[in-house]
C-alpha cells in the first residue's frame, strides 16, 4: 500500500467518524442525563423509602429527615464521582 493510498484511507476514515461524531455525543450525553437522573432518583428512592418505613414504624419524622439528607449526601457523591468520567468521554 502506498503513502498516497494509506493518506487517502485516514482521511476517509476521519470524515466518517466525524459524520457519526454528531450522533454520538448526543447519545452519549442522552445517556449521561439519564445516568445522573438515576444517581439523584436511586437514593431518594432507596434510601426515603426505607426512612419513610421505618418512621412509620417508630412514629418519627427525624428517621425520615435524616434518610433523605443521606440520600442527598450519597446522590451528591455518586453525581461528582461518577458523572466526571462518562463526561469526558463525550
Amino acid at each position: 500500500m502506498s503513502t498516497e493510498d494509506h493518506t487517502t484511507t485516514e482521511a476517509a476514515e476521519q470524515q466518517q467518524s466525524a459524520g457519526n461524531t454528531g450522533k454520538n455525543v448526543y447519545g452519549r450525553a442522552l445517556a449521561l442525563v439519564g445516568i445522573t437522573t438515576g444517581y439523584i432518583f436511586g437514593p431518594m428512592v432507596l434510601f426515603g423509602g426505607i426512612g419513610w418505613l421505618l418512621g412509620k414504624m417508630f412514629d418519627s419524622r427525624v428517621i425520615v429527615v435524616v434518610s433523605f439528607l443521606l440520600a442527598l449526601v450519597v446522590s451528591n457523591v455518586l453525581i461528582f464521582r461518577n458523572t466526571e468520567k462518562h463526561a469526558r468521554n463525550l
